[in-house]
């Protein structure tokens, strides 16, 4: 395996463990009314997951299904044991979001409903490359940003 050049890299550190979920198509770019279908960052809601991150009452932020009525939290994330913090989504369309990833910030516990969630903006290829680092037999040693 070859060495890698040391020269290249910004920070080598422990990685951060994500609580991935799956890929949303679309995030918020202001607060929304939570029902019904819609567009959202240039892209035509259908039953879709969107990722909800500017939401007035920051309580409400999360990840939601649409539909013609009232929202519904999707699966992965509807309850206290399923949301932590660095909890991790992919945002797949949009004119401002897309290709981004996006990370849940509020600290442990989080009580749902109550408790203000905050995301950022985690990954935007191309900004961030990232490499995993392995030692000679394979061990895993962390992540490197390439600068």
């Amino acid at each position: 395996m070859a060495a890698l050049d040391s020269g290249t890299l910004d920070q080598v550190s422990t990685p951060t463990v994500f609580d991935v979920k799956d890929s949303v198509e679309v995030a918020t770019t202001a607060n929304i009314t939570l029902s019904g279908e819609k567009t959202i960052d240039g892209v035509s809601t259908s039953k879709s997951r969107v990722l909800v991150k500017d939401q007035s009452d920051a309580s409400k932020n999360g990840i939601y299904v649409t539909k013609s009525g009232s929202w519904s939290r999707a699966e992965d994330a509807n309850s206290n044991d399923k949301i932590n913090a660095n909890m991790y989504m992919w945002v797949e369309s949009g004119s401002t979001n897309g290709d981004n990833g996006f990370v849940l910030t509020t600290n442990d516990p989080i009580i749902l409903d109550t408790t203000n969630l905050h995301m950022v903006i985690n990954f935007n290829s191309p900004r961030y490359l990232f490499s995993v680092l392995f030692d000679n037999d394979l061990t895993y040693k962390g992540l490197a940003k390439r600068v």
